[in-house]
């Protein structure tokens, strides 16, 4: 089968843009736009004397995030109480929420980061603990 000029064209451009997507992929040129976790003041298990927990939460990520619709949540499990006081700031890369009065228990940290530019979701967990 014979292909006409157009089809040429549009066949070797198609076969051009499929190349570079992979070598993009590949080399990792291409940016998925997922926001990820790269600071925390809390580490995962990490444990708290009571009178050393931390008054905030405070998350750091790879890329500016959407205010309205990134989050964190802080729980105390057992009762399965919110532990942070709402007052959610998102500026930047960075997320902070205060916590309500320290009490001994376990505590589970739940954060979805939305980057700006794209709108790329992730979402994490960390669990720490605090101890009389």
């Amino acid at each position: 089968m014979k292909l006409s000029p157009i089809a040429k064209v549009v066949a070797l451009g198609g076969a051009i843009l499929g190349i570079g997507v992979a070598v993009g992929v590949l080399t990792g040129i291409v940016a998925w736009g997922h926001a990820e976790l790269v600071e925390s003041n809390i580490k995962n298990g990490q444990v708290f004397a009571l009178g050393d927990a931390p008054t905030q939460v405070q998350l750091t990520f790879s890329e500016h995030l959407n205010a309205q619709r990134s989050a964190i949540y802080v729980v105390l499990l057992g009762p399965n109480t919110l532990a942070d006081q709402g007052d959610l700031t998102v500026k930047e890369e960075q997320m902070t929420i205060s916590l309500q009065e320290r009490k001994p228990g376990i505590y589970q940290i739940r954060w979805i980061a939305v980057a700006e530019e794209d709108a790329g979701v992730s979402e994490g967990t960390i669990t720490f603990s605090i101890k009389e």
